[in-house]
């Protein structure tokens, strides 16, 4: 490092690490501070050599200063005995700067808040101003502009001219006033060791407190003797280097996997063994390079207990330390659900051997090539499955000289993607959409320019690096796109990198814009944040982790019983549903939650978690959700549940001993008028007291349902069939309480119990609309738009079999775009009805203009055109940054065109496109704030369809539709809009209403809330 280069903000950085080293070493915040000035003024003095790490220097300087402090403390309590008669005198100085303190938090607190903000992540946390950019989310110019004036307001508040006392405080502040770049003059380094007086300032009036108030019992009780104050001064260093000594033995242990804690305070340690995978490929051969993942099924641990091993060039794979029993292996190139899973079984102590047979796949041949048509050599050809965290992903192959490359058994429900460095990542190609009678496949993979790159290292608290951490870019989506057939949208999941010995990583080929980032290290917190990705960019990070602590217990029910086989976990909020016995998703990002499941004796320990408030959740028999291990859809009656957020400190371990509760219960059964039991219809429970609503997913096939976690009270139950006619009352029953008497909810009426028929025609692609890449696929959808059926096909014939009477339609999909839709028809009870043959008509085209406000200029944005029509929208989407936009194919019928992009209007656009015809259409294109509308309403929602209109003037802005039993009451909807006067309207089937006039005066991204309740009117 070159001295005349030296900035203080190089220092700053490395001052939260430091700090917690130095009160690792001394035990005392306040002797801490002081090794780090201390450290920090030799820096200044005499900075490192060229060459030499700037991070490992301050620590080898910080640990001599602390050996240096050790040897003179003997030395220090003399003099302070040789000082006691002088005590009153320090106590009255302690009052004058525990008033200076006071004086400048004040300060502090009555600037602005903008000022204050950046004033306090500056200089009270340490952070450099592109830190709190970053945080904060504002350009770094901007953060510096505010630390300018924010300290010049703070010189105008205390800084008076003739005061004393505000001559002591301009001394403080001026370190802080100094410019963006400031000369490394003997004067500035003198003041700059000041700086670190500011965070001393903030906490010296408690420390002080605690001082004075040793001061004070120690007078009473052994007198103002220095002896009397030496003693009580070394009690407190003793209790001290016991508190650091203990603390630095729970560190080491958690390091080492070891328990901490008295004995019999957790669960054994398991037994463990190894598992050799023997990997084949379809034919039989070696299958090198695939990865295997491999889950016990005894491992207490829920969502992270996976491991990925992939095969060396003999196609085997060792994978240690797995819990004994049986564990559940399957490929990346596994087709979703129970095919292509092997189980097998861990031995304790030996050495496992199983073989992993990779099931027959597709061979796919393809090129990686730039947006002008040129291979792209060295590219990373990844391979998406239907997995959405760290699994959903894998690098697969890396093209050759030509951008070629080959693969073989892949999953032809799959999808393959590309990256490079200096590329936005391609497109995903979906493997069902190409060609099925071609073999091989045939894809191909385009980049286009412009992609970020982020590299980084990850270090420990202390500032040793992490080797083995795993770093996740990318977000994974809380639910799969799914197509009307079923089968599933694969997406880009989230991207891994393992961290080397120097605990660095590293990416490229980074898609632009906030993308979230996770670490997770085994013994450590898992590590969350966004970053801002820019096109083209290069990004440097340093990430120190937290060894954070472990919330261990025992799981227990009301009566006091330990729970086996319940699932704790830590959310990111607390759980919210109207349904008890449906737990909640895994939110836990690209690593799940932490998560783990009680032993025999409903003992549990959870992994590393940082300190602070969390959110607790213990239950066994809940139903949860995610994509992880931790759904458990068969699980046993629901034997109750428990939250609990609570504040936990850093003391490396917590206890936490949740009691489950199952609440009150309301049970029965729900039967038509003949008898026949009502199967997979929605039972509900509304509080008549407080409006609360709890819901039985669906009753069983003998009509039962059963309604648990409720409050001791009157309820209304409530029955729900689609089939009811429309005159028909409410299968409902009021004033139940719950006790262990079932009741009976038995309708007026009986489902149609005429004789069903049957639908045959064939199909001519007159029009020449259908590709041959992909199979139509053709539904029988009924008036209401509520029930589907597809075709059996054969050829171009097609086969809907035993349909009830009612009107209905046939139509046509292609890779979920919409092709056509026939005529209706009326099918009559046993009517077996050929409706000829159907021949597809000429579609119609979309040419779409953008004019761009001076504000979304640069903005990129994805179209959405709608088919709104449907109960199940379909849509085409199309990424865009152009001005112009042509979608060919769109079968005619009504449209709406929707953008979405970062910060821009999300007004739609009502189109009909007609056969045979181009329609040219204008598309505004501008920015709008952020607005919520929240609708609530009280009573039973028994309400048909809700409506909810935003219009300025004659323009709808913004609307939605749903079904008033559905929706989570107050539901949200979210909009952005720009500057001007609207109206919000809210309505419902059954006559109730709402409307709120509001006004929008900025684009910027700030919040609006809008509030409307319905009434009837």
């Amino acid at each position: 490092m070159d001295p005349s280069h030296f900035h203080p903000d190089d220092l700053i950085e490395h001052r939260e690490a430091l700090g917690r080293m130095a009160r690792a070493l001394v035990g005392d915040r306040t002797r801490a501070e002081d090794l780090v000035q201390s450290t920090f003024l030799t820096a200044l003095e005499s900075p490192p050599r060229g060459g030499h790490s700037l991070r490992a220097w301050l620590r080898r300087v910080l640990s001599s200063r602390a050996t240096d402090a050790q040897r003179s403390r003997a030395a220090r309590r003399s003099a302070e005995r040789a000082v006691s008669d002088g005590w009153a005198g320090q106590r009255n100085q302690a009052d004058q700067q525990l008033e200076l303190a006071h004086e400048l938090v004040d300060a502090v607190r009555e600037l602005g808040e903008a000022y204050r903000t950046v004033i306090t992540l500056r200089y009270f946390e340490g952070l450099p101003p592109r830190a709190i950019a970053l945080r904060l989310g504002l350009p770094p110019s901007t953060v510096k502009t505010r630390l300018v004036r924010g300290l010049q307001k703070l010189r105008e508040r205390i800084a008076r001219p003739g005061d004393g006392e505000g001559r002591e405080l301009r001394v403080v502040l001026a370190p802080l006033a100094w410019p963006v770049h400031p000369p490394a003059t003997a004067g500035a380094i003198i003041n700059w060791g000041q700086l670190f007086m500011w965070k001393k300032l903030a906490l010296i009036a408690a420390a002080l407190v605690a001082f004075l108030g040793t001061w004070h019992i120690a007078g009473r009780s052994i007198g103002r003797s220095s002896d009397g104050i030496a003693r009580s001064l070394e009690a407190v260093d003793k209790h001290r280097t016991e508190l650091v000594h203990q603390s630095q033995t729970a560190r080491d242990a958690q390091s080492e996997g070891r328990e901490v804690g008295p004995a019999g305070d957790s669960a054994p340690a398991p037994v463990r063994g190894t598992l050799v995978v023997r990997a084949l490929w379809s034919d039989g051969s070696r299958a090198a390079g695939l990865r295997v993942c491999v889950t016990p099924v005894s491992d207490p641990l829920v969502g992270r207990s996976t491991i990925a091993c992939v095969t060396d060039a003999s196609g085997i794979a060792r994978v240690e330390g797995l819990f004994a029993g049986a564990v559940v292996l399957e490929s990346d190139r596994s087709p979703r659900g129970r095919a292509g899973v092997l189980r097998a079984e861990v031995v304790a102590g030996a050495d496992s051997e199983v073989v992993f047979r990779q099931e027959l796949g597709v061979v796919v041949e393809g090129t990686v090539v730039d947006g002008d048509g040129r291979p792209i050599s060295g590219a990373a050809v990844w391979l998406a499955n239907w997995h959405r965290d760290w699994r959903g992903g894998r690098l697969v192959a890396v093209s050759d000289a030509g951008g070629r490359f080959v693969l073989r058994d892949v999953c032809a429900t799959q999808s393959l993607g590309a990256t490079a460095a200096g590329y936005e990542p391609s497109d995903l190609v979906d493997l069902e959409l190409v060609a099925m009678s071609e073999s091989p496949r045939r894809v191909r993979l385009e980049l286009l320019a412009g992609g970020a790159a982020l590299s980084g290292r990850v270090l420990s608290s202390e500032g040793e690096a992490i080797q083995g951490a795993r770093v996740a870019v990318g977000s994974n989506l809380a639910f799969d796109p799914t197509r009307v057939d079923g089968t599933s949208v694969e997406r880009w999941a989230p991207r891994i990198a393992t961290t080397d010995a120097t605990g660095g990583f590293e990416f490229h080929g980074l898609a632009q814009g906030s993308q979230p980032l996770s670490i997770l290290a085994a013994g450590f917190a898992e590590w969350r944040s966004v970053i801002d990705l820019v096109p083209a960019s290069r990004e440097f990070l340093e990430v120190d982790l937290q060894r954070g602590i472990r919330v261990h217990g025992v799981v227990r029910d009301e009566a006091g019983v330990p729970v086996a086989g319940a699932v704790v976990l830590v959310l990111d909020k607390p759980f919210q549903h109207p349904e008890p016995t449906r737990g909640p998703y895994d939110t836990g990002a690209s690593f799940h939650c932490p998560a783990v499941r009680s032993d025999e004796q409903g003992r549990f320990e959870l992994p590393p978690v940082a300190p602070g408030q969390l959110h607790l959740y213990a239950s066994k028999g809940a139903r949860f959700g995610g994509d992880t291990p931790l759904r458990t859809w068969t699980s046993p009656i629901f034997g109750g549940a428990t939250q609990e957020t609570l504040n936990v400190p850093a003391l490396g371990r917590f206890e936490w001993n949740p009691v489950l509760r199952v609440g009150a219960v309301i049970h029965g059964r729900a039967a038509y008028a003949d008898g026949t039991p009502m199967v997979w219809v929605v039972v509900t429970a509304l509080d008549e007291k407080t409006g609360e609503r709890f819901m039985d997913h669906r009753t069983g096939a003998d009509g039962s349902f059963s309604i648990p976690g409720l409050n001791v009270g009157a309820f209304t139950v409530t029955a729900r069939d689609s089939s009811a006619p429309a005159d028909a009352e409410p299968l409902q029953q009021k004033g139940v309480w719950p006790s262990e008497s079932a009741i009976e909810l038995v309708a007026t009426w009986s489902p149609s119990r005429e004789l069903p028929g049957s639908v045959q025609g064939r199909w001519l692609d007159k029009a020449q609309r259908l590709s041959v890449a992909t199979s139509p696929v053709f539904l029988l959808e009924n008036e209401g738009l509520t029930a589907w059926e597809h075709a059996n096909l054969d050829g171009n014939a097609f086969h809907f079999s035993d349909v009830a009477p009612g009107r209905y339609r046939v139509r046509v999909l292609q890779a979920d775009d919409p092709i056509q839709a026939w005529d209706w028809f009326e099918l009559e009870p046993g009517e077996d009805l050929d409706l000829g043959t159907l021949e597809t008509a000429a579609g119609g085209s979309l040419h779409i203009h953008f004019e761009r406000t001076e504000a979304a200029r640069k903005s990129s944005f994805e179209v959405h055109v709608i088919a709104p029509e449907r109960y199940y929208p379909l849509r085409r989407a199309v990424a865009s940054d152009g001005s112009e936009l042509v979608v060919g194919a769109l079968a005619p019928g009504p449209y709406q065109v929707r953008l979405y992009g970062a910060q821009l209007s999300t007004q739609p656009l009502d189109i009909e496109i007609r056969a045979d015809e181009v329609l040219e259409v204008r598309k505004l294109v501008e920015t709008g704030a952020a607005c919520s509308l929240e609708v609530s309403g009280a009573g039973d929602k028994a309400w048909g369809q809700v409506t909810l209109e935003v219009r300025r003037g004659e323009e709808l802005f913004d609307s939605m539709t749903g079904s008033a039993s559905e929706l989570r009451w107050p539901f949200t909807h979210h909009a952005r809009l720009p500057v001007g006067m609207y109206v919000a309207r809210a309505a419902t089937e059954s006559g109730l209403s709402a409307r709120r006039t509001f006004t929008i005066s900025s684009d910027l991204d700030s919040q609006a809330e809008i509030r409307l309740e319905l009434r009837r009117r």
